[in-house]
């Protein structure tokens, strides 16, 4: 009524399913009750009369319709483990979102995420897909939009896990007494200083390399005495919690050093009475 009327007084707006009712003003619809459209899209006659004068009026149209919403297939929840700050922020790639929720669905769709669900409903506001979570855990408002009169709004969440509390050390350093630069080295010596609180539910591996620390392949087995294969040398070690899988990698320095060479002094003879 509003729109129609644009601020008029003295005048009343009716709705009408024809152009011949409207005119003579036969079987408007009930304003007071909701309306059931029986077409889609349908035309709908509106007549605004003089409330003093009847025969004096003006006719118009509108049109209703229903869109649909769109499909689109419902995405996972996205969690991945936090780096060594443990600062419970990451940043996520949901571009290959767009895929999951577009998979399989004939019609084309725009698809945008958002921060709140009712920038998700209009469009506004999209965050980009290469995006680092503001809060821990995070909920993200996905937005499908097909064209049409509706947009389909659904959503997931990120979710950070923190990795094993860990302080990185410079390495570990031992005195060569035969001078060969190869000694044997306790590496869980390093393990107590970078795991300075207790942890539980974790597991600690070494490697000689990343490569075999990442594949978990070749780990070293002799961790109380292993002896350096370079001087100096850098070896890993692997922290993983066994209930979230999350873990840390951490190179430990290997240093060897010798003691300085002295060489025999000379016998130096004197007399006691010269």
């Amino acid at each position: 009524d509003e729109e129609a009327l644009d601020g008029q007084e003295g005048k009343v707006v009716s709705y009408y399913l024809s152009e011949s009712d409207a005119l003579n003003r036969l079987n408007p619809i009930d304003k007071t009750s909701t309306y059931q459209n029986i077409t889609n899209p349908q035309q709908i006659y509106v007549r605004v009369e003089n409330i003093e004068d009847t025969s004096c009026f003006q006719m118009s149209t509108m049109t209703i319709e229903v869109g649909t919403n769109p499909l689109y297939n419902e995405p996972s929840d996205i969690t991945v483990c936090d780096d060594i700050s443990n600062d419970g922020s990451e940043l996520f790639d949901l571009s290959y979102k767009v895929d999951e929720v577009t998979e399989g669905i004939d019609e084309e769709s725009v698809v945008t995420f958002h921060l709140t669900e009712a920038d998700a409903q209009t469009g506004d506001n999209a965050i980009p897909h290469e995006f680092a979570n503001t809060v821990n855990p995070q909920e993200i408002f996905v937005s499908i939009d097909n064209g049409g009169i509706c947009r389909s709004v659904t959503s997931f969440v990120l979710t950070v896990i923190q990795v094993p509390q860990v302080t990185p050390i410079e390495g570990l350093t031992v005195c060569d007494v035969d001078y060969d630069g190869f000694v044997e080295f306790d590496l869980e010596v390093a393990e107590i200083e970078i795991l300075d609180v207790r942890h539980d539910n974790i597991v600690v591996s070494y490697f000689e390399n990343e490569t075999d620390a990442l594949s978990n392949n070749n780990p070293i087995t002799n961790h109380n005495n292993y002896t350096n294969i370079s001087n100096p040398q850098q070896v890993f070690i692997k922290i993983v919690n066994i209930v979230s899988s999350c873990e840390v990698l951490l190179p430990i320095n290997l240093v060897v050093n010798t003691p300085p060479v002295i060489n025999d002094f000379e016998v130096a003879e004197v007399c006691a009475n010269a």
